[in-house]
């Protein structure tokens, strides 16, 4: 055989071989399109992080996209808005930017969020955000507490007032041609009592609730969004900073009213940033809840998938999924990525929760 034959046979294969490879690489990618557009409810992870910026991680972010919009931005953290941009999000869809608390890592790109309203701007006014947050906790709140401002105080330093640090971006701003180029923010404030549940806003299809959560002495909060689509409702719940725990007395008891605030949901996102103590580490169980009580309060509730999310440095993922498992959750475990989409599930399996969702106080 000539070698002009065997390079003819040769590039004959590699042509076939290329030409399956190409196949199935589009077969893939057609095929998860199409799972996703099956779904009219996508959870996006835009920041996986804490306050370190580990490999690669931005800090705190997440963001629900319902019938292809991104409609609920969920804390901002430092490159959060980086993340935004990356998943082809608008501002102008969104219907509020909910932050759990006003830490640096969970409110570090909410500038960038309104600032990049500008480049969204058409013919018209630009868009309205509700931006909504803990109130302060008042003077008989755990000393440590008056370091952290309400959530109207944070917006109205931020943008919204004469003062303003970065008063061009706020809602009192004018432009000579009577059009308002930057989203115009509205802050609400939210309680952050220990416990209470509140109605934050309700849309035609969506109801979002916070509960007041305990993150040492910050004033926090949890929520819980409830998307109704096709005759069915969908529920996913943001856990924020907390510790997740009953009480001092209670130490390995799941908090009851954080399991009932998010009972039975579809998606629950939980802050994997402690880890198990030993009896001289009992400091940090205020700030954050350790695995063995992620895993109670995912199992007690029902919860069909947890995702865990805030990683710190001391993180160990292996070693926490394992003592979540030992706590009896038997449910889908994920380890959130920066990006990485989580359709809500429309074939919804029958599970037994010994919780029971109660709505809002107010």
């Amino acid at each position: 055989m000539t070698s002009q034959w065997i390079n003819k046979i040769s590039a004959v294969i590699t042509g076939c071989i290329i030409g399956i490879i190409t196949s199935i690489a589009a077969a893939d990618t057609t095929g998860a399109v199409r799972e996703e557009k099956h779904h009219n409810v996508v959870l996006q992870i835009l920041g996986s992080g804490g306050p370190e910026n580990i490999q690669g991680r931005a800090s705190t972010g997440y963001l629900l996209w319902v019938d292809g919009k991104s409609r609920v931005m969920i804390d901002a953290g430092e490159g959060a808005s980086l993340r935004f941009g990356q998943a082809n999000a608008k501002v102008n869809d969104l219907d509020a930017l909910l932050l759990s608390h006003l830490h640096a890592d969970h409110t570090a790109s909410t500038l960038s969020i309104i600032k990049r309203s500008y480049f969204e701007w058409v013919d018209g006014d630009s868009s309205k955000l509700i931006v909504a947050g803990p109130e302060g906790r008042g003077s008989d709140a755990a000393p440590g507490s008056e370091l952290f401002p309400d959530t109207k105080k944070f917006i109205d330093t931020l943008v919204n007032s004469e003062d303003a640090a970065f008063a061009y971006l706020g809602i009192d701003q004018h432009h000579p041609d009577d059009h308002y180029y930057y989203a115009q923010v509205t802050a609400k404030p939210v309680p952050a009592k220990l416990g209470q549940v509140s109605l934050v806003m309700e849309t035609e299809d969506m109801s979002i609730y916070a509960l007041g959560v305990e993150h040492a002495y910050v004033p926090a909060l949890a929520y819980r969004i409830d998307i109704k689509k096709n005759g069915k409702t969908f529920s996913i719940a943001f856990s924020g900073d907390q510790n997740a725990r009953q009480s001092d007395e209670a130490f390995m008891t799941a908090n009851k009213d954080f399991v009932a605030f998010v009972c039975d949901v579809d998606i629950l996102v939980m802050h994997l940033a402690a880890a198990e103590p030993d009896e001289a580490d009992v400091d940090s169980t205020y700030w954050h809840a350790i695995p063995s009580t992620i895993g109670r309060v995912a199992n007690e509730a029902g919860v069909q998938k947890l995702v865990l999310s805030h990683l710190m440095s001391w993180s160990d993922p292996k070693a926490s999924m394992k003592i979540i498992r030992e706590q009896g959750y038997t449910g889908k475990m994920k380890l959130a990525k920066d990006l990485k989409r989580y359709p809500v599930n429309e074939r919804r399996k029958n599970r037994e929760a010994s919780c029971v969702y109660a709505g809002a106080d107010q």
